[in-house]
């Protein structure tokens, strides 16, 4: 608990069965800090857990103190991937109440309900009965703004939204030396001058334009990293 209260801009995962290990290895993976909720006893993997550093809570998190002490105030999002809907459904509208602006994402096995819950509650609502569902649940619960997740073959794809910071490692570059560095396809562009389906490689970044990407898990955090602000360097020049 006290190493959890340290944290800040983390994932909150509750329910740590075999999905929701998995999710916790895939945010690790990204580079994602990671609290854990848990009821006492019930999961055998917090040794696991333990062992890869994750603070783990002890506890009910339908219990609004649970997601306090696990810093749900202060965190990025929060997975519910326990066994039952209702209960993910609680957790996620207990979240929402306790940070209006955090991202939820919940595991639901009735699919009819899951569209209901998104439309109804704008929840980025994720289901499936199979552990290797964790990669998907993982996406979706990641600063970046991923709004599709689908694999090809055994490589999961992923569609994601980026909007370039100022004095970032991509302010400065041009489209097609960000798709050479990072292994990414620059699927859409909009700049000063309007938007493009088709953006040509020669195209320089500049703070506040806005991309649609295709990309793996891992170029999208390496993509996040270089879009880091980092205000003491100057931008790097175009290659």
């Amino acid at each position: 608990m006290a190493v959890a209260s340290t944290y800040r801009d983390h994932v909150v995962v509750c329910g740590l069965g075999k999905v929701g290990y998995r999710v916790v290895k895939e945010l690790l993976r990204l580079g994602e800090e990671v609290v854990g909720i848990e009821k006492a006893g019930q999961s055998p993997f917090l040794a696991k857990l333990d062992q890869l550093g994750v603070p783990v809570l002890r506890g009910d998190a339908r219990q609004r103190e649970m997601l306090e002490k696990a810093g749900v105030r202060v965190a990025s999002a929060i997975v519910a991937c326990t066994q039952d809907d209702l209960t993910n459904l609680d957790i996620a509208l207990d979240a929402r109440e306790l940070q209006p602006g955090i991202k939820v994402v919940m595991r639901m096995f009735d699919a009819r309900l899951a569209e209901r819950v998104r439309r109804g509650f704008g929840i980025h609502t994720a289901f499936s009965t199979s552990a290797l569902a964790a990669p998907v649940f993982a996406a979706a619960a990641t600063r970046a703004q991923i709004d599709h997740s689908f694999y090809v073959d055994d490589v999961l794809m992923n569609t994601a939204r980026v909007t370039v910071r100022g004095g970032s490692a991509l302010d400065g570059r041009t489209i097609a030396a960000v798709e050479e560095l990072l292994n990414i396809s620059i699927v859409m562009y909009k700049g000063a001058g309007g938007l493009d389906l088709h953006p040509a490689g020669g195209i320089v970044l500049h703070a506040g334009d806005y991309l649609v990407v295709f990309a793996t898990l891992e170029s999208l955090a390496r993509l996040r990293e270089m879009n880091a602000e980092c205000p003491t360097q100057p931008a790097p020049s175009s290659p």
